[in-house]
């Protein structure tokens, strides 16, 4: 039997092809020891699906990561095979809402992750610097271009459309985030 650490580690072998779970817990072990505020982030997609719920729990239970912030797979060229069907994704997102109405550390605020259900939402990306892994910056999210957008896994596109209808727990969540 694989303990909740080796079986979350085991998923982001499946997906980043190195000890990606260890390194960032140790990373924040590191942080919290410089008295930072640690946040982290899931993507989730088939392969890490079923760790969602260990994935919050470990979280909640970690003295070094003070919160989590869920995520979707957006299919890029070339990694559509595991984006979540929509079915699947909006069961997740259900289930983290859950977590979200007992008080888990969760950055997402429902609003946000409802409206993530829908496809067709309004996408205010120009507010957000995107900045890719070789350092290229965008004005704008790289999916608007790829006209990936009605697939967007990317909570804050959710968050951002629920600031600008001023959902409350949206506000508060994200100025919990900031105070």
């Amino acid at each position: 039997n694989l303990s909740k650490f080796e079986k979350l580690n085991k998923n982001a072998l499946a997906y980043r092809g190195m000890d990606e779970f260890g390194n960032i817990v140790n990373h924040a072990v590191y942080e919290k020891n410089k008295k930072h505020a640690l946040g982290s982030n899931m993507a989730v997609n088939v392969i890490n699906a079923d760790s969602v719920c260990d994935t919050i729990e470990f979280v909640k239970n970690h003295k070094a990561i003070d919160s989590i912030a869920i995520n979707f797979h957006t299919p890029y060229p070339g990694t559509e095979h595991v984006m979540l069907p929509d079915t699947e994704k909006a069961k997740i997102i259900d289930k983290v809402i859950s977590y979200k109405k007992k008080h888990y550390p969760l950055q997402n605020s429902v609003s946000g992750l409802k409206i993530m259900k829908q496809k067709d939402f309004k996408k205010y990306c120009w507010i957000t610097n995107f900045i890719i892994t070789d350092g290229t910056r965008f004005d704008t999210c790289p999916g608007q271009a790829l006209g990936i957008c009605c697939d967007c896994g990317f909570c804050m596109a959710g968050e951002m459309h629920c600031v600008m209808r001023l959902k409350p727990d949206t506000l508060f969540a994200g100025m919990s985030l900031r105070l």
